[in-house]
């Protein structure tokens, strides 16, 4: 289906091109392969070479003794113009979609990886945020102020006292004598 749909478009571009001069089912047949093979992002050069199959035969059924040969010579100077004329627009015109087609694709990966960057970050802050509250839970039980008695107050000092930690300690232990 696929191939004849192919042949069918290159025999009416030949037909418009070659015997009435007229460009336009040249013009639309380019878009079609072009767009086509484009997005399936084919080598230029498999385009060109199913293209140019069919100006490969076009000199078998133009070779003597079938047709005169001053008639061919002329007939395939005709239709080689045709073919250089459709090569260069399906070359220009399929560069520029293949151009396009990486473009979006492009643009689609970046916004792929904004969406896992950003789900990332949050899940980052998410974790740092839990980290904090550990950490603050671990530094609230780690200088427990206990009231052992009416007016008695018990600071058991777990692990290192560092500066930091002994700052707190006296904020805490103030805010409980006053507590007290």
């Amino acid at each position: 289906e696929e191939t004849r749909k192919l042949v069918d478009g290159v025999v009416r571009w030949n037909e418009a091109l070659i015997l009435r001069s007229d460009a336009v089912p040249l013009a639309e047949f380019i878009g079609f392969v072009t767009a086509y093979r484009a997005a399936s992002e084919f080598q230029i050069s498999t385009l060109l070479r199913g293209f140019c199959s069919f100006r490969a035969a076009m000199a078998e059924l133009l070779a003597p003794p079938q047709v005169d040969p001053t008639q061919a010579f002329l007939a395939l100077r005709v239709i080689d113009d045709a073919y250089l004329t459709a090569i260069f627009q399906m070359g220009d015109e399929y560069v520029a979609k293949l151009n396009r087609t990486i473009v979006e694709r492009r643009q689609q990966l970046e916004a792929d990886l904004a969406r896992v960057a950003e789900q990332h970050q949050r899940e980052y802050q998410d974790a740092m945020a839990m980290i904090h509250r550990q950490q603050d839970l671990l530094h609230k039980v780690s200088l427990p102020v206990i009231t052992v008695f009416q007016g008695v107050l018990v600071v058991p000092v777990i692990g290192e006292l560092s500066s930091e930690r002994a700052d707190d300690l006296i904020h805490r232990l103030l805010d409980a004598i006053v507590a007290n």
